[in-house]
């Protein structure tokens, strides 16, 4: 049986008291839209299990979290968890009875309430896994393992996903973020994003390193100010920042000889964590651009947050009933920003040409002195003019 081991750490694990609307393990797991999200997280808890039940085979996923012990409380102890959830499709049996075809281990619903398997309990069954036991005593350990069985998905294709998806806090060395990845056979596939050739632009554009380079761009977007009609906040707020590149190179990516079917410009749409949620296209033509936007911390990135959907793959920018409306407003507003700088930027490489086309008209011609058969134009004798003294 192949299994993929998501191990991370760093964090503060999968806190919140088991039983209560706090718990974390419980809205990861068990719960679907449950908002726990601060202004700097990725997202909300409770969707982003779509992701892991998709990458297994019997959509079998179990979580082993070791929980920071600052974030106890005095009334609770448990320090590690572990919960096992096979998310299967409804059924009936023969008998008639429906089922919603979801089941655990580690849960013991033989009391009042469900209680998680804890502690050493919860150890014992991550050895049984073939999961490493954490100790919460030691900062390095403290956080959460995910075990996906019967994966579709190999270590090559996770690698790409990761520097597709995170290439940006996997080269901002102030963020302190990394991904290790090995295969079955122990063979080390860390993710690169600098060696990743469909990346390099995006790269180039994000560190523009030679500050003068035409070619690039970097601009701070200034402030979504509380006068515009997409502004419900009442306050006017800091955005992000905008870089965008072209290529100028004959053939380059920019100006290439073939275009291929859906040939767009691109920027990568990221909160502060540095995900990249979308890489938005525009139809532009030639030249094409990439480049990246990043908002700015705080309210930018909170309500950028509200706009994701379940699996944060865009910024919802029409209006909702479940997104508050100075969240899609803002969306919209970025949305058409990002339209207007990317046709600012591009209108400086513009290849302009004049197509010249040969008119042949008899008229036309002889009042130009031309010849359709091209030989020697005519010249009209005039008389000599004599200067009147």
């Amino acid at each position: 049986l192949q299994t993929l081991k998501i191990v991370e750490s760093g964090t503060g694990g999968m806190h919140g008291q088991w039983g209560t609307s706090k718990s974390r393990l419980f809205a990861a797991m068990l719960s679907v839209g449950n908002n726990q999200g601060s202004d700097s997280a990725g997202g909300s808890f409770g969707y982003g299990k779509a992701g892991l039940i998709q990458a297994s085979g019997p959509s079998i996923v179990f979580a082993y979290t070791a929980v920071d012990p600052r974030r106890l409380t005095d009334d609770d102890e448990t320090s590690r968890m572990l919960l096992g959830v096979a998310y299967w499709d409804q059924y009936k049996s023969e008998e008639g009875i429906d089922f919603a075809g979801w089941a655990t281990i580690g849960l013991d619903k033989s009391g009042a309430t469900n209680e998680v398997a804890s502690n050493e309990v919860a150890d014992q069954l991550a050895q049984s896994l073939g999961i490493e036991v954490r100790d919460p005593k030691n900062p390095k350990e403290i956080g959460t393992t995910f075990l996906i069985l019967s994966p579709n998905i190999n270590a090559e294709s996770v690698k790409n996903a990761a520097e597709i998806w995170w290439w940006e806090p996997l080269i901002n060395s102030k963020k302190q973020f990394s991904i290790n990845i090995s295969d079955e056979k122990g063979l080390h596939l860390n993710p690169d994003p600098e060696t990743n050739e469909g990346l390099s632009a995006f790269l180039k554009a994000y560190k523009n390193v030679n500050e003068d380079d035409p070619q690039i761009l970097t601009k701070s977007l200034g402030k979504f100010l509380k006068t515009s009609k997409d502004n419900h906040l009442g306050t006017s707020i800091e955005m992000g920042e905008l870089h965008l590149i072209v290529d100028t190179e004959p053939g380059g990516w920019s100006f290439p000889e073939k275009e291929l079917e859906g040939e767009a410009s691109l920027i990568a749409l990221m909160r502060k964590p540095g995900m990249v949620v979308e890489y938005d296209e525009r139809s532009t033509g030639k030249p094409y651009v990439r480049g990246c936007f990043i908002s700015s911390a705080g309210v930018a990135n909170d309500l950028l947050r509200q706009t994701e959907p379940q699996l944060h793959q865009k910024w919802e920018r029409r209006p909702s009933p479940d997104i508050d409306k100075s969240a899609t407003g803002f969306a919209k507003f970025l949305h058409t920003k990002f339209g207007r700088e990317l046709s600012t930027f591009r209108s400086q490489f513009i290849q302009r040409r004049v197509t010249t086309t040969r008119i042949r008209h008899k008229l036309f011609d002889q009042l130009c002195g031309g010849n359709p058969d091209e030989d020697r134009a005519r010249t009209r004798k005039k008389k000599p003019v004599t200067p009147r003294e």
